[in-house]
This record gives C-alpha cells, sequence and structure tokens, in this order.
C-alpha cells in the first residue's frame, strides 16, 4: 500500500504499527494521515476501514479529528498538506 508507506516514510513510524491496534498518540495521529491521504482518493469511509482494519465510523471519527492533529504535530500538517489529504 504505497499510501500507508508514504506515511510511514514521512513520519517516521513502522507501516505494521500504523495498521495495528495501537493507540499510543503518535500511532493514532500517523493512522489518521493515512486515511486523510486515502479519502483523498476518493475512497469511501468503509472501503478506508476495511484497508487499515477499522469500523467505518472510525474513520469518521479520525477525519474529524484531524484538524486537532496537525495542530498538535507540524509534520503530520505539513504531509498533510503537501500531499493535499482532506
Amino acid at each position: 500500500m504505497g499510501a500507508a508507506r508514504l506515511v510511514a516514510r514521512e513520519l517516521g513510524i513502522p507501516v505494521r504499527e500504523i495498521l495495528g491496534r495501537g493507540k499510543f498518540r503518535y500511532v493514532v495521529e500517523a493512522r489518521a494521515a493515512l486515511i486523510a491521504l486515502l479519502r483523498d482518493q476518493r475512497l469511501s469511509l468503509p472501503r478506508i476501514g476495511e484497508i487499515i482494519g477499522r469500523d467505518h465510523s472510525s474513520v469518521h471519527n479520525a477525519l474529524a479529528r484531524l484538524p486537532e492533529y496537525m495542530a498538535r504535530n507540524p509534520a503530520l500538517a505539513r504531509l498533510i498538506n503537501e500531499r493535499g489529504g482532506c
């Protein structure tokens, strides 16, 4: 998955951690970045959920909290702004 590798490389987090069940802030923020990039590819929330192993409501929640994550994490904001995610 190209988007996951991109997020992993840019934020310095292994893909397996981004796609895993971890709830550390840096993992949650990276996962939200991945969700935003996938959404920018016009994928539906249920499809994104399938890709990352989450429910569509978790995907929706991540997108809703993305501005908060971007305000807190400049690297995440730069990634989203440069790559055109949400």
